[in-house]
């Protein structure tokens, strides 16, 4: 186990591995300066708990993530900021999240992108307090993963939530859709929220944004 209690790591060259072991890391920011890989990278029966932090400034492009989690791993984030880059936080393969009072906004292709495959069934992502907003993708489910997403501010986004999964439902009701109208779809006319595809359940959506006060109702 390691414990990381830096200011600031600037223009990666290599990003922070962390397998078959548990990374603690409070109060850091990590500048990409247009970094292509992974910035945190987390396997094989790894855990990260990450608090009060930023991470920023990667390539937009080239299919990195800020935080990737993968094989049976464990992601706990609270306060964190992800700013800039192609991927947000990526999860897949028996892994759960926790992302709570934080943002993810810049991200060219997904602020969150959830997904199992093969023999990988049980991965878990709770996404809540948190403001998902200006990337190509809110929310990207390719594949069933159970999911806990509620009480967010997903909006300017390309798609707030798009599921590539046909089989699948994935509920994301009691969402703030960037507009009291709820998110754009043919199921919800006059929705002029961010848009979201079919297999995507937003009734019922709040209808204030719940980082600006307290919702009464959704």
């Amino acid at each position: 186990d390691s414990i990381v209690n830096l200011k600031n790591i600037s223009n990666l060259i290599n990003g922070i591995y962390v397998y078959n072991s548990t990374l603690d890391a409070e109060n850091i920011l990590i500048d990409g300066g247009g970094f292509l890989g992974d910035a945190i990278n987390v396997s094989n029966n790894s855990t990260l708990n990450i608090i009060d932090s930023t991470v920023e400034n990667l390539a937009t492009s080239g299919g990195g993530s800020a935080v990737v989690a993968y094989n049976n791993s464990v992601v706990n984030a609270d306060n964190v900021t992800i700013d800039g880059g192609s991927y947000g936080v990526t999860v897949f393969n028996n892994t759960d999240l926790d992302f709570q009072h934080g943002v993810i906004k810049n991200m060219a292709t997904s602020g969150v992108t959830a997904f199992d495959g093969g023999s990988y069934t049980s991965s878990f992502t709770r996404v809540r307090y948190s403001e998902i907003s200006n990337n190509g993708n809110g929310f990207e489910f390719i594949m069933p993963v159970d999911i806990d997403i509620i009480i967010n501010s997903i909006h300017d986004n390309v798609f707030g939530a798009n599921n590539s999964d046909p089989t699948t439902d994935f509920n994301l009701s009691g969402n703030w859709w960037g507009d009291a109208s709820g998110p754009s779809h043919i199921s919800n006319p006059g929705g002029v929220g961010d848009i979201v595809t079919d297999h995507i359940t937003f009734i019922p959506f709040l209808n204030t944004n719940p980082l600006n006060s307290t919702p009464t109702t959704y």
